[in-house]
């Protein structure tokens, strides 16, 4: 495996004018209105849109793993390369500003304008899906990362969603489960911060 490559995943990205289409290597990217993609969500009934939230969140984990999986091979584990080409390739992505803490074996990730929290206010209010915490494809991200970091399978909740009006997004990665999603619940505790991977 080749080691995580210096240049950010914005540089990296090549437009083929002639197949239209954007490409990090052999990786193929869409570029997608978050309210086009949250918007057709909210078109679902409740039971259906949790099953696709949580469909969602687990292809994320399955092919935006496979990329950690190849990173991390490539700079032989080393968490902090891991880490920051994570962190940075989330804001390339538009995929809002990443923050990582560790308490014990969880990590917590504080994320800022979420794109999907974003698009899913823009795309409309529904009383009966109003409320909700809605960033499954970060959920799936944070999972594939943590359990790369960890090397035994992590669960994630999000715990605070800008869509229920918070000022930011919260999750929490851990082996056990971790607390249920609270509403308006507390804060991000404050925990030991991963020297030199928060932005």
């Amino acid at each position: 495996m080749s080691p995580v490559p210096d240049l950010r995943l914005r540089e990296r990205l090549q437009h083929d004018a002639v197949h239209g289409a954007w490409h990090d290597g052999p990786r193929r990217y869409l570029v997608l209105r978050p309210d086009s993609l949250m918007g057709a969500l909210r078109l679902l009934d409740a039971a259906t849109r949790e099953t696709v939230f949580d469909a969602l969140a687990l292809s994320v984990q399955r092919h935006g793993g496979d990329s950690l999986r190849a990173y991390a091979a490539g700079v032989n584990g080393d968490a902090r390369a891991l880490i920051a080409a994570t962190l940075d390739s989330a804001a390339d992505l538009g995929w809002g500003v990443w923050s990582l803490k560790q308490q014990g074996a969880a990590l917590e990730l504080t994320v800022q304008h979420s794109p999907f929290a974003a698009g899913w206010l823009a795309a409309g209010s529904d009383p009966h899906s109003d409320g909700l915490a809605v960033c499954a494809p970060i959920r799936g991200m944070l999972a594939a990362l943590a359990t790369a970091l960890a090397g035994v399978p992590m669960q994630v909740h999000e715990l605070r969603c800008a869509a229920q009006g918070h000022r930011e997004c919260c999750f929490v990665a851990a082996p056990a489960p971790a607390p249920a999603a609270g509403g308006k619940g507390t804060p991000c505790s404050v925990a030991q911060r991963l020297p030199g991977h928060t932005q």
